[in-house]
This record gives structure tokens, C-alpha cells and sequence, in this order.
């Protein structure tokens, strides 16, 4: 019995169908190679940054992947910072750190930088003249700064603020306007500061 022949249309459907099988495989393979090699770009990207403050400057910053105190030393002068700021990014958003500290040498080896389960809903500094609106500068998609264990509107934070956002002959900051997580109307003066824990906050005066 003779052996069916092809025709043009068998033949067609046979070339399609191979070279969808050779993309089909080409796609997992490149997939598997970009996962991979993102996997390796974000294992050995620096996840820290920080910055020291004197005096509204800042006297140094560095970045790298793992925080170890005796390379922040050697690489740190003399000068004693008012304060510091670590930037630290585990994923895809920046968690931001603001401590009084004057050595670096104090800085432990390993930083429990864990984002509290809450934020503000407006948050509202006031200047000599100027209002200006923070919410989205303290919790955004790149950035938040609700830490846990850390004190925010101090005179370090707020200086930090200031910098940021405010021009020169604005950052002496007045008041704070804020309306929190349970929709309570909290003001605060020069002369209070807010500890963030993990789930709530408490108001702290500086006679404190």
C-alpha cells in the first residue's frame, strides 16, 4: 500500500509546529536565565546606605550589602555626626532609619529594620509661613519610614525633613498636624516626639 504523500498544507502545519515548540522552549530557557540572573543581581546589590549628618552636612556615606561596624570605623573620620541615617531596601521599597549616634562603632553588625503594620493617614508640618503636606514623602511605593522602635519628629528627624523638603528659610519647624492610624487629630509642639513600635505609637515630651 503506498505511503500517503504530504501535502503543501501538511508540510506548513509540520514547520509551524516545530518552530513553535523550538520558541516555547527558547521562552523557559530565557526565563529561567533572567530569573536567575536577577536572583544574583539583587543577591550582591548593596541593600545600605548610610549617611552621616553634622551640622545640616553631610560628612560621609557609604553603600554596601552587609553591615559590618569595624569597616563603617576605619571608613568614618573623625568628626562626630548628629546623627545617621540607614537606607536599607530587603525588596523593592526603601526602609529609612534615623538615629542620634555619635560612633560608628556602636553600629551592631546586624540592623533589625522592621516596617511597623501601620501608617498615618495625613501628616501636616508647619514652618515660619509655609504648611506643607508629608503623607506621601513618609509612606510611599519607594520609601517608608515607619519603623519600628524609632523616634520620629525630633529634632534630628525633623531636621532631616527639613532638608528634604523645605527651603532654607523654612526648616525651623513649628508644629506637626497629623491625623493617625484610628483617625485621631494629634498636634504636636517643638517640644514632643513620636516613638513608632510595631502596631502603635506613643507620644513622648522631651522633659521626658
Amino acid at each position: 500500500m503506498a505511503e500517503p504523500r504530504l501535502t503543501i498544507i501538511n508540510i506548513i502545519q509540520i514547520i509551524l509546529e516545530n518552530i513553535i515548540y523550538i520558541i516555547s522552549n527558547s521562552y523557559v530557557f530565557l526565563t529561567d536565565q533572567y530569573l536567575w540572573c536577577m536572583n544574583i543581581y539583587y543577591y550582591y546589590l548593596p541593600k545600605y546606605t548610610i549617611t552621616w549628618i553634622k551640622n545640616n552636612n553631610i560628612i560621609h556615606k557609604i553603600t554596601f550589602n552587609t553591615i559590618n561596624s569595624r569597616d563603617i570605623s576605619k571608613s568614618l573620620n573623625t568628626t562626630k555626626p548628629d546623627y545617621y541615617i540607614i537606607s536599607y531596601k530587603p525588596e523593592s521599597i526603601y526602609l529609612t532609619y534615623i538615629k542620634q549616634e555619635l560612633l560608628p562603632s556602636s553600629i551592631p553588625l546586624e540592623i533589625n529594620i522592621t516596617p511597623c503594620n501601620f501608617h498615618f493617614i495625613n501628616v501636616l508640618i508647619k514652618s515660619n509661613t509655609k504648611k506643607t503636606n508629608i503623607t506621601s514623602f513618609l509612606f510611599n511605593r519607594n520609601n517608608n519610614y515607619y519603623i519600628s522602635n524609632m523616634i520620629i519628629f525630633d529634632k534630628y528627624f525633623n531636621n532631616y525633613i527639613s532638608r528634604k523638603l523645605l527651603p532654607n528659610d523654612e526648616q525651623d519647624i513649628n508644629e506637626i498636624h497629623i491625623i493617625d492610624n484610628m483617625a485621631n487629630n494629634i498636634i504636636l509642639n517643638k517640644n514632643q516626639y513620636i516613638l513608632l513600635s510595631s502596631n502603635n505609637y506613643t507620644i513622648i515630651n522631651k522633659s521626658e
